[in-house]
């Protein structure tokens, strides 16, 4: 028998050593299910709202269930997906770190894997905190740091090649803020070369994991890209990220480094052409406290009294969020107060102060509230439920399901309790009350509409109206002619109020002229595109990142125990719906109210 060359058995005896060793891993029931559902969501076979397992059969077989927390209702094909890399990450495994980095990076080339609420984001999203944070086991960092190096090319010293390259921005884009929440310095000059790639995305990517990182040397660089970056959303990130830098303790960044920072960031204010960007800088300059900040903030208010016409505009430039926000900084920067139609007021004093003056340190400031959040307004400043109306393009978004017929003032026992009769104020009649106090107030350069919604979504005005006399007769009368019936399609409504682009790809351009919303709800979603509020939250903050609407929400009814589903055949819930309404208010600078007799 004639001899095999040696050189032709070794990828032979490779083969059958990887064969092997895929056969005796697939002998674990987590494997074997790994491997189905890698091999479905490839193939892109696993509907996310598949909440009762109809479609599909569950990937968890028995065995692992035992593995993992009581499960309380149906779950949906995302949360049985967390429920698996859960199991993974509790196993820490190299394998286990390879297929999650797969998933995370599956998809990011194709139009389908990167539209926002698409299948294959909202797995994305389900596997992103299993590979993010200090916790994350060691051999999944180490899968995710050789996915990113693997991709960049970086020029050698000899090399006439300045600019680094990387063979695939999107994967990077991802994995650049998993590499910073390691906090592991050894991977700082991997970030900064990301900063040298010429790609925005990329390099506000990078700034995050550098802000995770808590590099304060890294300041002058993350910092120089803020004049460079053209979406809004982008702003928000970066911003972000100089914050992060500037209280970076490894090393801690000296004082010049914190006035170059702020310049680079005013230039990029005084450049910006839209409301969303500018409102997106001013958490920056609240943090970095620069004398230089003051007169740019209050020729802004000028302009913006100078050229009120322009608030009418689709993409105006001066929006009432924004000047309520500016206002705020310069109060918290300075300890002097006007409003925000009172320039003349800012500039007089500042001429008179600005020779000596020295920015007050955040320990003395008044109000340690997020910008955009103020209790100061005028007597002509309407209000909805305590909360000042301060936008300019504002969308009330209104819960007339069966349950708002309630008592205003009483809890709602559980289960389905007889409706009351008899002469009461219920909890739509007192929404109804506050809407009408809050348009009235309203003034002709402010706009508006109203969305209702209970099982199904109804709009008073698909576009925005100017609060005249006439259309505030218009919508009065609407108003007073809702009944409350039905289920709760809480997201939906939301949809249809922000005009959220599920095919939205990111870096696009927001639709929307709204630039503040008020919500007003009384119980956890029970019909609709979306149920799990945890779910909701993620959608709604991703494609608000960008939009910058100012989200006010008010509740009106009885805590569902976290996890307890609030009625049969619905889903189970992994936040209360106090949880959900203050995050989403929280995370837009808006106010929550959870109105006192309902509790």
């Amino acid at each position: 028998m004639s001899r095999i060359p040696a050189l032709l058995l070794l990828p032979l005896v490779l083969l059958l050593a990887t064969d092997a060793s895929a056969q005796r891993r697939g002998e674990d029931p987590l494997d074997l299910a790994v491997s189905r559902w890698l091999r479905d969501f490839k193939a892109n076979r696993i509907d996310p709202d598949d909440f009762r397992g109809m479609v599909k059969k569950s990937y968890l077989t028995p065995e692992l269930r035992r593995k993992l927390p009581t499960q309380f209702g149906p779950q949906d094909r995302v949360s049985e997906a967390r429920s698996l890399f859960r199991l993974m990450k509790d196993r820490g495994g190299a394998e286990d770190g390879k297929d999650l980095v797969e998933v995370v990076c599956h998809g990011l080339d194709r139009k389908e894997g990167v539209l926002i609420g698409g299948a294959i984001w909202r797995f994305r999203q389900a596997a992103l905190p299993f590979l993010t944070g200090d916790d994350t086991p060691k051999a999944f960092q180490e899968a995710v740091v050789a996915r990113l190096e693997g991709g960049l090319d970086v020029p050698g010293p000899d090399d006439k090649r300045q600019e680094v390259r990387c063979r695939n921005e999107l994967e990077a884009t991802v994995l650049a803020p998993l590499v910073g929440s390691y906090g592991n310095q050894l991977h700082r000059t991997l970030l900064e070369n990301l900063l040298r790639v010429d790609h925005a995305d990329l390099k506000v990517a990078a700034a995050k994991g550098l802000g995770a990182m808590g590099s304060g040397s890294s300041m002058r660089l993350v910092a120089d890209i803020l004049p460079q970056l053209e979406y809004h959303d982008q702003l928000v990130e970066a911003c972000a990220a100089v914050i992060e830098v500037a209280k970076g303790q490894r090393p801690t960044p000296d004082a010049r480094q914190l006035s170059y920072a702020l310049e680079k960031g005013l230039e990029a204010f005084e450049a910006a052409d839209n409301w969303r960007s500018r409102l997106a800088m001013l958490p920056l300059f609240q943090a970095l406290r620069g004398k230089k900040t003051v007169p740019a903030l209050i020729s802004l208010l000028e302009a913006a009294k100078k050229e009120p016409q322009r608030k009418g505009a689709q993409d105006y430039c001066f929006s009432g969020t924004l000047l309520q926000g500016v206002v705020e900084v310069l109060e918290d920067l300075t300890g002097f107060f006007a409003a925000p139609g009172e320039p003349e007021r800012w500039r007089s004093w500042w001429d008179k102060v600005h020779d000596d003056f020295e920015i007050r340190p955040p320990e003395l400031s008044r109000s340690r509230k997020p910008t955009g959040v103020h209790d100061k307004k005028t007597s002509a400043q309407p209000t909805f439920f305590g909360i000042p109306v301060i936008g300019s393009r504002v969308i009330f978004v209104l819960d007339i399901s069966g349950s708002m017929l309630w008592y205003i003032d009483r809890p709602m026992p559980a289960g389905n309790p007889p409706l009351p009769t008899g002469e009461y104020e219920s909890r739509l009649d007192r929404a109804k009350k506050e809407l009408v106090g809050a348009i009235e107030g309203m003034t002709t350069d402010d706009m508006f509409t109203v969305v209702y919604f209970e099982s199904v979504v109804r709009t008073w005005s698909k576009k925005l109206v100017p609060a005249t006399k006439q259309a505030k007769s218009r919508v009065l009368k609407d108003i007073d002619k809702v009944k409350a019936w039905g289920a709760t399609a809480l997201y939906d409504a939301l949809e249809e109020a922000m005009g959220i682009e599920v095919d939205r790809r990111p870096g696009e351009r927001y639709s929307t002229p709204v630039d503040e919303l008020f919500l007003l709800s009384d119980g956890a979603p029970t019909a609709g595109k979306i149920m799990y509020l945890d779910q909701i939250l993620e959608r709604v903050l991703a494609w608000n990142k960008g939009a910058k609407v100012r989200i006010n929400t008010i509740f009106l009814g009885e805590l569902t125990p976290g996890r307890i589903a609030p009625g049969p055949g619905m889903p189970a819930q992994d936040m209360r719906e106090d949880e959900f309404m203050r995050r989403l208010a929280e995370s837009s600078g808006g106010r929550f109210v959870h109105l006192t007799g309902t509790k």
